[in-house]
């Protein structure tokens, strides 16, 4: 099968080929992130987690932070013991509001 046929419509792509690829082809997009906002603040709060065992020597820093880590996912792992469904608390206050939100939408058949 062609491919223009897949989407249905030969005009599209040519429509498509009248703009600069670089504004819509994948192969032009740029890798980097636009904003280091989200990176930025992982890092400082990383960073501030690790804060007593940066100043150590490398083993003795990796070893720290290792055992930071273990500890960590075995507070989390107690903390989802206590949960009493499959999902947090919060990811089902988000679910009950948009159920309440879906009562008011009607569904209509779309082709």
């Amino acid at each position: 099968m062609d491919k223009l046929n897949k989407l249905g419509n030969k005009k599209i792509c040519e429509d498509l080929l009248h703009y600069e690829k670089k504004t819509w082809c994948k192969a032009y997009f740029k890798e980097h992130a636009k904003c280091d906002i989200v990176e930025n603040n992982m890092c400082e709060t990383f960073n501030s987690w690790i804060l007593a065992a940066r100043h150590k020597s490398i083993i003795t820093m990796l070893e720290e932070i290792r055992h930071k880590i273990i500890d960590r996912n075995v507070e989390m792992r107690k903390f989802v013991d206590t949960w009493i469904s499959d999902i947090s608390h919060m990811a089902s206050l988000v679910l009950e509001e948009n159920k309440e939100y879906a009562r008011d939408c009607q569904v209509r058949f779309n082709g």
